[in-house]
């Protein structure tokens, strides 16, 4: 198989894995502030970062499942950074801010 296909099979991996953090964070924790998007931030880059390691010192893998464990993943790790800046942007552009106070002479 083609190493580009490998590649899309990690990314649309990734995507369904997105969207259940998506909804189970959803679900636990409320929409009001988007939970989703640090947690999986958070743990994408962990696990990039032991598969990166295991693969450069303890597993001999081939191209293909180098290809299909890493290419992808920071693709998608683009994607997140992208999505959590324009989230927390949103959010922050979207709380009410706090009104000035007047003082009385």
């Amino acid at each position: 198989m083609p190493v580009v296909l490998w590649v899309a099979l990690g990314g649309a991996i990734g995507s369904a894995a997105r969207y259940g953090v998506n909804v189970w964070s959803g679900r636990m924790f409320g929409t009001e502030f988007p939970w989703h998007t640090p947690i999986v931030n958070v743990l994408g880059c962990f696990i990039m970062g032991v598969l990166t390691e295991l693969i450069a010192l303890k597993l001999h893998v081939g191209h293909e499942t180098r290809a299909f464990l890493t290419t992808g993943a920071k693709f998608r790790n683009y994607i997140f950074k992208h999505c959590y800046r324009y989230r927390m942007l949103a959010l922050a552009l979207a709380a009410p801010s706090p009104s000035p106070r007047r003082v009385q002479a």
